[in-house]
């Protein structure tokens, strides 16, 4: 984008543009406007939906930021209203170029409607690392046109700008095929209930939602996932990630990590003696639990320290607790914690929620 700018910024006919780059999150838009320094450039940045408005009216050029949420008439002070917008045809001047960071999400409903409403003659760009093609939303390409460019993963992987991308494919046996499957087994598991309680604990937890966020389910899965991760990413030194269903299910994954943790190291220091015993190749033959459990335990200094957080969008009818996670100071100063070598710090597994995208 910032390239964008300034090659449009060396083409005289271009000048004049007023061009408006537009982000659907806060850390975006404050890493966007700090690259775009490099534009030598004076940087509008809108923080209120007045001042964007304001903003947009300007005539003549400009490089102006402004979140998507505001074209809703969001500010981030206060409550949202969803009938409240911004005003229609702000500026139906030609000379306005739209950067459209993330173009695959936000630009699906009425928001961009809204952007296009109050610029109506503006030309938009659109860059996002994952269009969408075939959806229930409207594909990426009917909002912003044919593409201009593609660069591909493999391009990137020749010209090392990324690293090789590996994947291991897990099965979680936590998914329904068959209605009656479901029905079967629930029969089995619930035998001893009467049929008050079966249709309590049916109603309960009748939506794909609440399986995914069973607490028991995602026990079982944090502690598979922490085995993986002592097993083939700690002894390189690396962090991990963690994409979760939910905001819920985020949470929880934190605490079903952490507990997790606590066993293990109970477990370690209850084997200690005769794990050290254990020459490497007695070990080879030994069964895998003990065979992870004497890997593990070179780490143990490390597992005391490992540390575990959470990045979450937040609502207002969340619980107190969950603040710790969805506050945005909160988050900058995990989000920093991770950046940092694990051996500086012991913040070695981020969980998000799935749809929300967080740039590090």
């Amino acid at each position: 984008m910032v390239y964008l700018v300034r090659k449009i910024r060396m083409i005289p006919a271009l000048r004049r543009f007023k061009i408006v780059i537009v982000t659907d999150r806060i850390d975006l838009e404050q890493q966007l406007s700090a690259t775009a320094q490099m534009t030598g450039e004076p940087i509008q940045k809108a923080n209120k939906v007045t001042e964007l408005e304001r903003l947009l009216r300007q005539p003549g050029a400009g490089l102006v930021f402004g979140m998507i949420q505001k074209f809703r008439g969001d500010d981030d002070t206060q409550e949202s209203d969803p009938s409240e917008t911004l005003s229609n045809n702000l500026n139906p001047s030609t000379n306005i170029l739209v950067l459209v960071d993330e173009a695959h999400r936000s630009h699906t409903n009425t928001l961009h409607l809204n952007l296009i409403s109050a610029l109506p003659n503006c030309a938009r760009i659109g860059f996002t690392g994952t269009p969408i093609i075939k959806n229930a939303k409207q594909a990426t390409q009917k909002i912003f046109g044919s593409f201009i460019d593609k660069y591909t993963i493999r391009e990137s992987l020749v010209d090392k700008v990324t690293v090789p991308i590996l994947y291991e494919g897990l099965e979680a046996r936590a998914t329904v095929h068959q209605g009656d499957d479901l029905d079967r087994l629930f029969d089995i598991i619930f035998r001893d209930k009467n049929p008050e309680e079966k249709a309590e604990i049916r109603r309960k937890y009748a939506t794909k939602t609440e399986v995914s966020e069973a607490q028991e389910l995602i026990n079982a899965k944090a502690e598979n996932m922490l085995r993986h991760y002592i097993t083939r990413i700690l002894p390189n030194g690396f962090k991990a990630q963690v994409v979760a269903s939910s905001r819920k299910a985020a949470v929880r994954y934190v605490e079903a990590f952490l507990a997790a943790k606590t066993r293990l190291i109970t477990q370690l220091e209850n084997r200690a003696t005769w794990l050290k015993d254990l020459d490497e190749n007695t070990v080879m033959f030994l069964d895998e639990d003990t065979q992870f459990y004497k890997l593990a335990l070179t780490h143990l200094e490390t597992l005391h320290r490992l540390d575990v957080a959470a990045v979450i969008s937040k609502d207002k009818q969340d619980l107190q607790n969950w603040e710790r996670w969805s506050d945005q100071n909160n988050q900058k100063i995990h989000i920093e914690r991770y950046k940092k070598p694990l051996e500086q710090d012991g913040l070695a597994i981020l969980v998000r929620q799935k749809y929300v995208a967080y740039r590090f």
